[in-house]
This record gives structure tokens, sequence and C-alpha cells, in this order.
């Protein structure tokens, strides 16, 4: 009985992830900033893969802070802070055949690892005249929007690529530096070799969860964050003045507009 129940679970977890394997021609390693932290972060990909990952410099712990104090007029002050650290190392996999992307994230719910799917975005560049050296390629200027933010990308026509660090890419060259207007994401090109490592293997969940249902996730745990706050200023009782009040959550990625 025990035989027939290790090969039924076997099968059953075999058939709910299925396997991609490519082998990389390219990589470049990228230095970046979001928000304010570092990030070391490499791009491998050939004619029809990608996958980029990244993960902090430096390891932080997410914090909470709660300060009271009271003003001459007898008043209750509130200064109350919650700084949310990106912890998660990241990748995110794109099959051009498929048109699929696939990213890992937190569920800040189950405060658990998730997969997460979507279409590969399809931004529409306006490609400049405007040309520069960087390194020892001349890069031209694009810009485009993308989910809340307007970027600016230099591509070099030399190193055709249609992928590209994070979600970005199908320009007619790589991406070797890209920002957005408030600078909060910066993501530069440090280092372009010939990809000389293993064969990447990707385990794909049969049914991951699709950016719809992540972002309804997301949408839940800022609810109960706000729940949380609303609970801190009850404890303080009538009268109480909020002073300082702020919210910082690096896990939230560089999509600020759902």
């Amino acid at each position: 009985m025990k035989t027939k129940l290790a090969i039924l679970f076997f099968f059953t977890f075999f058939l709910s992830i299925s396997q991609t394997n490519f082998r990389p021609e390219i990589s470049i390693t990228y230095e970046m900033m979001l928000y304010d932290q570092i990030y070391k972060a490499q791009l491998l990909f050939n004619d029809n893969f990608s996958y980029f990952f990244y993960s902090p410099a430096h390891l932080d712990k997410s914090n909470e802070y709660e300060k009271k104090s009271k003003d001459e007029f007898g008043n209750i002050n509130l200064d109350y802070q919650i700084v949310v650290k990106d912890t998660l190392q990241h990748y995110i996999f794109i099959d051009k055949k498929n048109n699929s992307l696939y990213f890992n994230a937190l569920n800040p719910l189950q405060k658990k690892s998730i997969m997460v799917t979507e279409k590969i975005p399809s931004l529409q560049w306006k490609i400049q005249a405007q040309t520069k050296k960087v390194g020892d390629y001349i890069v031209q200027k694009a810009t485009a929007s993308f989910r809340g933010r307007d970027y600016t990308a230099w591509f070099a026509k030399d190193l055709p690529g249609f992928f590209g660090p994070m979600k970005f890419g199908r320009l007619p060259g790589l991406i070797l530096i890209i920002f957005d207007d408030t600078k909060e994401v910066i993501i530069k090109a440090k280092q372009i070799s010939s990809y000389k490592g293993e064969v990447i293997s990707i385990e794909i969940p049969e049914d991951p969860v699709n950016r719809k249902e992540f972002l309804a996730i997301k949408k839940q745990y800022t609810k109960e964050l706000g729940e949380k706050l609303k609970a801190a200023f009850l404890r303080l009782g009538s009268g109480a003045k909020v002073s300082n009040l702020k919210i910082k959550n690096k896990e939230q990625g560089i999509e600020i507009d759902n």
C-alpha cells in the first residue's frame, strides 16, 4: 500500500511540474539600484530564452518603528514607519516562442515565494536619433512608459538581442543602460561575455499564479497594512496627531501602476 501511494505521489508531482532546459550564449552582468537598494544582477540568453536573476547586494531585515511624544499642548504625536526590505532572490524567465514570462515574487500574505506568469510586455518604444559611447559600444537612445514609470534606455545595435534586463526588451539592440525619470530605478551593464557555464533548467508549475491574481494578493496585503496602521492610531485615543507616517515597501518592485 505504501509503495502504491509513493508511486502515485511521484506521478502527480511529475505531472504538476514542467522543466525547460536551455544553454545561454551571452552573459551580461548588471548593477541595479531599485529605490536606494543596490542589487547584483545577471542576464543569460540565447535566441529563444532569457534568464535574468538579481538579489540585494546587502540583506537587511524589515523593521517597524513607532514613537509617541507629546507637544507643548499635551497632544500626542505619532512617528510611525514600516520599512519592508527586499530579501528575495529574484528571477525572470522569458520564453520568446510561447510569448510567456515567468517571475518569482513574495506572497506577502503567506510570506513565501511564488511563481507568477504573464505575457511578454510589449513596450511602445520611441527610438531617438541621439547616440553616445558606453564602453566599447555606440548606444542609441529610446524612451517608453511602462506600468507607471517613464524610462530612458540606451541600446547597442552591435549587440542584437530581443531580451534585456528585468522585463525590458524588444529593441533593435541590447539594452546597456535604462533608468526611470525619478532615478528610483537605474540599471547599468558592467560586463558582457560569452556564456561558458552549464545548461540552465527552469521548473514551471502546471498552474502558476497569473499577474491579475498576484495584484489581488498585493491589494489585500495593502489593505491589511492599512488596518494595522488604523489600530495603531486607535491605541493613541482622541486628540492624537500623526507627525510622521511612512510605509516603504522595497519588495513591491518597479511596477507602480497596476
